[in-house]
């Protein structure tokens, strides 16, 4: 609800997206995204958990895929 999906997001089979959140760009599969949360990366984000008002960036091209727990609140650069 509310969210906002760019053209460059893929969201993929058992993945929730929080109201209030912004996805840029990137990929996501199996994961929970909380309200309110911005991600725009050059990668996919797998099996994640990431919590509200978090904030997750790339500026680089790195890994296929990552794995992560994020609290509340967090700004991640990747």
């Amino acid at each position: 609800e509310n969210a906002i999906i760019e053209s460059e997001v893929y969201i993929g089979p058992y993945t929730s997206v929080g109201r209030g959140t912004i996805m840029k760009k990137g990929e996501i599969e199996n994961s929970i995204i909380m309200e309110d949360c911005v991600i725009d990366i050059n990668t996919k984000i797998i099996d994640s958990v990431i919590g509200a008002g978090s904030e997750i960036i790339t500026n680089q091209k790195g890994p296929k895929g990552h794995k992560l727990i994020v609290g509340e609140n967090s700004k991640i650069i990747l």
